[in-house]
């Protein structure tokens, strides 16, 4: 069974006054292997799915069922890196599973190669030696130690500058190789393009489900959502306002150059 949230909704305080709803029928499910996407603006609900995909909190309605560990990295997740190294700090989520201490470490020095931390130069350094996109992979790390079939990520690259971003993206897109990924952001414009499926919230209800090429061919669901779309998509969506009959937009910039360009040449 994929990790799949069936109707799933969430309320605060329920019966009381200050009953507040935080999530309402939402529904997804993640292969291994694939990305999912959520995306959507602050308060729509983004963190509090992923704390019930995690098993953090319970659905009051519909339900959330995994055939494996879902493990889940928290924003700001290199505040979490506590241990006198690298490799102690990864080793630390094995062991709590049970594993030897071999087996642990073992399991960390796997993790930190496959986020690009070789473990002969990182696994004895102290996490805070790191610079930020080393130490969010380090957290990314310690979790993909524990060798979860699906990985949470909230906000994986928020603060980071342009080559810690392209970091932890590359250690994301290897983590995908043996773990199913659900990854919440605001802004879709770093990994629409990566994405097998998109999951878009407003006020802790579903915008729009489905796949990345259902996206692309109906992007009217960023506005309704509240969310500016990337800018290549956004290009053609000015240009092209009834979308094209001959393909839907693209995420190419070469396709898209090419696309109103032609739109351009039909118009003459």
């Amino acid at each position: 069974m994929p990790l799949t949230a069936a109707h799933a909704g969430l309320v605060y305080s329920p019966g009381t006054a200050f009953s507040q709803a935080a999530l309402e029928d939402v529904s997804l499910s993640v292969e291994p292997g694939e990305l999912a996407l959520v995306v959507g603006r602050t308060g729509s609900g983004k963190s509090t799915l992923l704390r019930l995909l995690a098993g953090l909190v319970a659905p009051t309605s519909g339900s959330v069922h995994t055939d494996g560990l879902a493990a889940m990295v928290f924003q700001d997740p290199e505040s979490q890196l506590f241990a006198e190294t690298l490799l102690e700090d990864a080793a630390f989520g094995p062991r709590n599973l049970g594993r030897s201490d071999a087996e642990a470490r073992a399991a960390a020095a796997d993790a930190l190669a496959a986020v690009g931390l070789d473990p002969a130069a990182f696994g004895g350094r102290s996490p805070f030696t790191l610079s930020g996109g080393e130490a969010r992979r380090a957290a990314i790390a310690g979790v993909l130690a524990m060798r979860p079939a699906y990985l949470l990520l909230d906000e994986p690259t928020a603060g980071l500058d342009p080559s810690g971003r392209r970091a932890v993206r590359e250690a994301i897109g290897r983590a995908r190789t043996t773990a199913g990924i659900v990854l919440v952001t605001h802004d879709a414009e770093e990994f629409l393009g990566d994405a097998d499926l998109v999951l878009m919230l407003e006020t802790g209800r579903t915008v729009f489900s489905g796949t990345r090429e259902a996206l692309l061919a109906e992007p009217g669901a960023f506005e309704v959502a509240g969310l500016r779309p990337p800018e290549v998509l956004r290009a053609q969506m000015l240009a092209l306002p009834s979308a094209s009959a001959k393909a839907s937009y693209t995420l190419d910039p070469r396709e898209a150059a090419a696309l109103l360009a032609e739109s351009r040449g039909d118009a003459g």
